[in-house]
């Protein structure tokens, strides 16, 4: 009986080590090896959808030879080199164009800005009803869906009027900058502020350029409300200058990174179990992961330092009129590292009695419903589907109603689930 028993668990164990085995020869030498653009291809084809296979500098060219007024997503980290003889840098994009946005389906987004370059109705700036603001990076711009179903759109669709200041590769620096530009001018009631794990790096990044820097250290604007016919002459330069089609050239796409295989990681993924746990994980929508203690480098404390600095100012600075902050922390695909809620813990505590700021999480409402289900084809290094942008803006809808800052309850606002049905196929 015993010697039975032994003999059925070392089987076991023997097959759970070889099962493991080959998911991780599987992910470390073809899947990881990919690049982000033929993973996406291969889900795209997976999920019986038809894939472009142009680079944003193609479909820029193909557009504009159309007679559309196309332009590439002008992001202010990406234009700030070509800014370099400025003493000012653009916080949003061309104004009145079709923005080249994202592909994460199979097929390019383009968008029409408003007049100031961001992914809003241009009439939203005319609407004396507004009473929020949607500061962020690339979940906040719009990656990758319709205009409606962002979170700003899924929030004016509901009664919640806003305005959408969001633009891809944000961080804190560009968050107070836009605040001081395009928010503190009209005063409004309610800054919703989405907080991403990357910030830290972007940040870091941002505080380089003495042109984002100033929003930091000073009280002062640049006024890039009067200065838009500007921005947009020097973006359309930028155009004809073709940096962005030599970046993104139609020559055939590397299928694999130039990069060795990470034998520490396979190594540690076998003698962790590491594809059993993720296989498991994706099953059971839970995480089993072997963490070490999170800590501070001196890198990651001076980028921490500057995002407290900037949500200080502009929480002191909203508060000047009666405004309220609300920070509502993203978490990347699979939920919060140690790293990220070590942050999120540290911002809290460095604001707790701060009455006009709110320091919201969304993880656990993000595993409720299972990551495979927000994102874009189920799939990491995606943004979310429509039904996750939903669930997000209920979510601060919610918060808002809580403070009692907006007329419309989130009571009233739609069921994602019934609404996005598509997202559960």
């Amino acid at each position: 009986m015993i010697k039975n028993i032994m003999t059925v668990c070392i089987s076991t164990f023997a097959s759970v080590l070889f099962f493991n085995f080959l998911l991780m020869t599987y992910n470390v030498f073809y899947f990881e090896r990919l690049t982000p653009e033929h993973r996406l291809r291969l889900a795209v084809t997976d999920a019986g959808l038809e894939w472009d296979p142009r680079k944003a500098g193609e479909v820029l060219v193909d557009l504009r030879k159309a007679g559309v007024d196309a332009v590439p997503n002008f992001t202010p980290i990406r234009t700030a080199d070509y800014f370099g003889g400025f003493d000012y840098l653009p916080l949003g994009g061309r104004s009145h164009a079709t923005v080249i946005l994202c592909n994460e389906v199979g097929q390019w987004l383009t968008y029409q800005s408003d007049r100031f370059g961001f992914n809003n109705h241009d009439s939203i700036h005319d609407n004396p009803r507004v009473k929020m603001a949607l500061i962020g990076d690339s979940y906040v711009q719009g990656y990758c869906v319709p205009r409606e179903h962002t979170i700003g759109g899924q929030l004016n669709k509901n009664g919640f009027h806003t305005i959408n200041l969001g633009m891809s590769g944000n961080g804190f620096v560009s968050y107070v900058a836009t605040f001081m530009e395009y928010v503190r001018p009209l005063k409004i009631k309610t800054t919703i502020l989405v907080w991403f794990y990357n910030d830290l790096d972007d940040t870091q990044r941002e505080y380089q350029h003495a042109n984002l820097k100033y929003y930091v250290d000073n009280t002062n604007t640049k006024l890039l409300k009067m200065k838009q016919n500007q921005i947009d002459a020097r973006l359309d330069q930028l155009i004809t200058l073709n940096p962005y089609q030599s970046e993104e050239t139609s020559q055939e796409s590397v299928r694999f990174k130039e990069e060795n295989i990470n034998w520490q990681a396979y190594i540690r993924g076998l003698v962790t179990l590491s594809g059993i746990r993720s296989s498991l994980q994706s099953a059971l929508g839970t995480r089993f992961r072997f963490t070490r203690k999170a800590e501070w480098n001196e890198q990651s404390s001076a980028s921490f330092s500057i995002m407290k600095k900037s949500l200080r100012k502009i929480a002191d600075t909203a508060e000047s009129w009666g405004g309220q902050v609300i920070v509502v922390t993203l978490p990347p695909y699979g939920g919060n590292t140690p790293q990220f809620a070590m942050q999120i813990s540290a911002m809290r505590k460095t604001f707790k009695g701060k009455k006009n700021i709110m320091i919201s999480d969304f993880e656990p409402i993000y595993k409720k419903y299972g990551k495979e289900r927000l994102y874009a084809l189920s799939l990491n290094g995606t943004h979310f589907n429509e039904y996750g942008y939903c669930l997000f803006a209920k979510h601060v809808a919610g918060l808002i109603s809580r403070l009692g800052k907006q007329e419309t309850s989130s009571q009233s606002f739609s069921d994602c689930q019934t609404e996005f049905r598509v997202a559960f196929k």
